[in-house]
């Protein structure tokens, strides 16, 4: 059984999406299932770094438009040196200046290339060519050029900028596998025969030449307009077909900026779930609600598994002893996730206990992150409210004593999991899904009752019970140990043999049903 992913979003902000499918990549492999994660466009730097680095590799990723070539492979190029000899005969440049992630090329103080290089810099994954100051080209490596993106110089509102009017995809011998010329909003991708496809009609090429079969499995992860979902939806009595519901599928209005509806994100797959197989959620409030849903809106209700979207990789204590009455938030800097309403508690617990602290962990809008910085200095709070933007806080949480979470949803909360993985205390809003999950009332932590005519509120009454439980918990080290192992106990239930089991079954499941 061949497993192909299709979830991976080029050019879209990191979330826990990428985290949870790097995992299952891993658990299923494990499970000796070889997996196939599907990019829609040539991944960046940033993007192949990001999932190389959370365990996925190079062999495991499959281009839909490297697919009509030779070269399937994104391994960065090796050869640095010798490229760069290359590039001297060439270019004829006189200066090498090196940045953190390339390096520029200049011939009488003019940039005339950049290479963008590994992490290890020992490597490179494109060329960029400059002409006047203007990007007019970019050439991908693997282990030889397998793309070009030729840019064409536009006055937007934002002023000049490079935007690309063409790109092509080579074979391993240099010649064209697909050509696409960008019209506006439109694309014409023409292969070497002469024919043309607009985007939605190229995939449905791709998804021809997988000739997927009963014995593989397709896993629809995050909806997105790369992939028109009918081409694979056609496929339902050819193949397997399941999707992963990462977030909320319906808003409930003050719960969302998005007012009360049937979320977009997946609108299709819940009109057309009759061409779905399972879908999976990953608590049992959820599988309910979306029961409830699709009901309510006359919809098939397929098989709907509960299967957590990560694992916790171990439990993790502290080597040396919590920093005492201190809180943490990792979280994106996004408003619904209302860091605000985090920061106002925070002020409201201090005015308490001087000696409480927060620490928040992330990033996000730069409008949003000025809004933060502003509410703190506005608050004279910054000795003891600190914005430490992204990290990898993996072994961070342990020096905590605390988790304070404003969200108002959590579909699942894999930095709820992490927290309660290395035994904080937490405290939260009582909101489906991910907080009910991890947050037992006065087990571990606090759930406050929220209401949802508060949404637009800048410092609701809420604040008040959120302070005076972290108060509570911290002033009291026999509560934080007893929190703390009650979190412990929770964190167990998502270790990697549990989840791994879950998967197990589904699969098995499918394999029998295709050998009846």
């Amino acid at each position: 059984m061949i497993i192909y992913d299709f979830s991976l979003a080029c050019g879209y902000e990191v979330t826990g999406v990428d985290t949870a499918m790097c995992v299952r990549a891993g658990i299923l492999q494990e499970l000796g299932y070889k997996v196939k994660l599907i990019f829609p466009i040539p991944p960046s730097r940033r993007e192949l770094m990001l999932y190389v680095g959370k365990g996925i590799s190079y062999s495991q990723m499959l281009g839909v438009h490297s697919c009509f070539s030779d070269i399937h492979d994104y391994r960065p190029a090796s050869d640095l040196q010798g490229t760069l000899k290359w590039l001297k005969e060439v270019l004829d440049y006189s200066e090498k200046q090196y940045s953190e992630d390339s390096i520029i090329l200049k011939k009488d103080g003019r940039t005339q290339a950049s290479m963008l290089l590994t992490e290890d810099k020992q490597g490179f994954y494109s060329i960029l060519y400059y002409k006047d100051a203007r990007l007019i080209r970019m050439d991908l490596y693997s282990d030889c050029m397998y793309a070009s993106i030729f840019y064409e110089t536009k006055k937007t509102d934002r002023g000049h900028e490079a935007v690309a009017k063409e790109r092509c995809f080579y074979n391993r011998d240099g010649s064209m596998a697909l050509t696409q010329i960008f019209q506006r909003d439109t694309e014409i991708n023409i292969l070497p025969d002469g024919s043309s496809y607009n985007q939605a009609q190229l995939f449905g090429r791709f998804i021809q030449r997988l000739d997927l079969t009963k014995e593989d499995m397709v896993i629809l992860d995050r909806p997105i307009t790369f992939f028109p979902a009918k081409f694979l939806l056609a496929c339902h009595d050819k193949t397997n077909i399941i999707a992963v519901f990462h977030s909320e599928h319906f808003f409930i209005e003050g719960l969302s900026i998005q007012g009360k509806n049937l979320g977009m994100e997946y609108w299709y797959w819940c009109k057309y779930s009759k061409y779905i197989h399972t879908m999976i959620v990953s608590t049992n409030e959820q599988k309910s609600v979306l029961e409830e849903t699709l009901n309510t809106y006359g919809f098939v209700v397929p098989e709907i598994k509960v299967i957590p979207v990560v694992c916790l990789d171990k439990i993790r204590r502290p080597e040396i002893e919590r920093k005492r009455k201190s809180i943490v938030c990792v979280s994106r800097l996004d408003i619904r996730k209302k860091i605000d309403w985090t920061i106002y508690t925070a002020i409201k617990a201090h005015e308490i206990d001087n000696e409480i602290t927060l620490d928040i962990y992330g990033t996000g809008h730069k409008e949003y992150i000025h809004y933060l910085e502003e509410l703190i200095n506005t608050h004279n709070a910054s000795d003891y409210i600190r914005l430490k933007g992204r990290r990898n806080v993996t072994d961070i949480y342990k020096q905590y004593e605390a988790y304070l979470t404003t969200s108002l949803w959590e579909t699942f909360g894999i930095t709820l999991l992490e927290a309660v993985g290395s035994g904080l205390a937490m405290v939260g809003l009582d909101v489906r899904y991910g907080n009910r999950l991890f947050i037992e009332n006065g087990l571990n932590g606090y759930l406050v009752p929220y209401d949802p005519e508060h949404f637009y509120q800048e410092c609701p009454s809420e604040i008040d019970m959120l302070a005076k439980h972290i108060v509570e918990i911290v002033s009291d080290k026999e509560t934080c140990k007893r929190f703390s192992e009650k979190s412990y106990e929770i964190a167990r239930r998502y270790l990697p043999e549990k989840i791994k089991e879950k998967w197990k079954d589904l699969l098995s499941y499918y394999m029998d049903f295709e050998r009846i």
